[in-house]
């Protein structure tokens, strides 16, 4: 589509005089542009496009070309993650119990808002420390819990007793670990 017929294309005004406004900066420039914009479709629904614009010589004569990229699917994608984050945040942060989310070395991945709370942590810094090495006691069989952890990946349930410490004032507590 020729530029002409493109800013025919599109109703809103605000949208036509925006594309125009970077047509003239890729022109004036002389360089690739990319920019996002929604547009509603003629049934009112948004859709979300990426495009990209460069300007092209051919003889004497400087040409826009631009490629669009139909983003939709994409970013509706994106906003379900995002809801089922939240989502998954909510029911986190509502259980009563700590919870953490960790990996087979025992870093941190996620914390719900009791964790914070037992541990006398912050977010930020919770996700930097490490389960064996900053909120298990001394006194725990450390050289057990990796085993353990392997098992559960393998698919066993385990509920044990284990002595946690506490972030703040290395105050030690026993709790119940269920994986």
């Amino acid at each position: 589509v020729c530029s002409s017929d493109l800013y025919e294309l599109i109703q809103d005004s605000q949208l036509k005089a925006m594309i125009q406004r970077n047509d003239s900066l890729v022109l004036k420039k002389n360089k690739e542009i990319v920019e996002e914009i929604n547009i509603k479709d003629s049934e009112g629904d948004l859709r979300y496009f990426q495009l990209v614009k460069k300007p092209i010589k051919f003889e004497e004569d400087i040409f826009i070309l631009g490629v669009g990229h139909d983003l939709t699917e994409l970013e509706m994608a994106h906003q379900a993650l995002k809801r089922s984050e939240r989502n998954l945040r909510a029911i986190l942060d509502s259980v009563y119990d700590a919870i953490f989310i960790h990996d087979t070395e025992g870093r941190v991945l996620d914390v719900n808002a009791r964790m914070l709370e037992m541990y006398g942590v912050d977010r930020q810094n919770a996700l930097k420390l490490s389960i064996i090495k900053d909120y298990s006691a001394s006194g725990s069989s450390l050289d057990n819990l990796k085993k353990r952890w392997r098992e559960v990946i393998n698919g066993k349930q385990m509920l044990f007793e284990w002595q946690a410490k506490r972030v703040a004032d290395g105050v030690v507590f026993p709790v119940e670990v269920f994986l």
